[in-house]
């Protein structure tokens, strides 16, 4: 499992969000890249797990733009 550090007291909650999403959409992105088919066996793997009670979440794969 991934964990970063930082000090509670001076990153607030909606800056963490952003650099956990950012690190996450990197790091798929390059595992995608290097290893399309390790990528599709990590995807099913991470929704086997990501559940939230009373939410439904759809995650979907999106080619975008390298600048967006």
């Amino acid at each position: 499992m991934t964990e970063f550090e930082y000090n509670r007291d001076e990153v607030p909650q909606e800056v963490l969000l952003e650099l956990v999403l950012d690190f996450n959409r990197n790091f798929a992105g390059y595992v995608k890249e290097v290893d399309a088919d390790l990528f599709e066996r990590a995807k099913d793997y991470a929704r086997s797990f990501t559940e939230v009670e009373g939410y439904d979440i759809t995650f979907l794969d999106i080619e975008g733009d390298e600048n967006d």
